[in-house]
């Protein structure tokens, strides 16, 4: 099943569910292959369009993802974007655009305008995406409070 955003408090590892809305590039697979090596309790899975990515998130039956990845390139990338942003039940999922091109100042900011929590090159050498996979785990899933894994007061 997919990782829920609540904590628990036995010794079980939380799953991560991320969400890549990417080309089918081998950047992409290498990428997931990191993410998922590095850390066992997490499943990296490829969305190919903008609409079936949306779609996926409004089923009822669907769990929150504990990351989305959304290519710089992609039809409907920014536009998936601002709606997820827009709808309540999906507003705090974070967001992350990978740039495939060179990192260009309008393209940094309309990632940002449109809602993106960040903005990532994408790596082209094998070094460096093992290091870009090695720090958004060691942020997004292991330091940052994901929504969800907060506890009310008293518990």
């Amino acid at each position: 099943m997919y990782k829920t955003l609540t904590t628990t408090h036995n010794a079980t590892p939380p799953f991560y569910q991320l969400l890549c809305l990417g080309p089918d590039k081998k950047e992409y697979h290498q990428l997931r292959e990191t993410l998922e090596a590095g850390l066992p309790s997490c499943l990296v899975r490829p969305v190919a369009h903008a609409e079936a990515l949306l779609s996926y998130l409004q089923h009822p039956n669907t769990s929150k993802p504990a990351l989305i990845l959304i290519d710089s390139e992609m039809l409907g990338g920014y536009s998936l974007l601002s709606k997820l942003k827009a709808h309540a039940g999906l507003q705090t999922i974070p967001v992350i655009i990978v740039l495939s091109g060179r990192k260009q100042r309008s393209q940094v900011m309309k990632a940002y305008e449109a809602g993106a929590n960040a903005v990532i090159p994408l790596p082209a050498s094998p070094t460096a995406l093992y290091d870009t996979s090695f720090f958004l785990k060691k942020f997004w899933l292991q330091t940052a409070t994901l929504p969800g894994e907060a506890t009310e007061a008293g518990d």
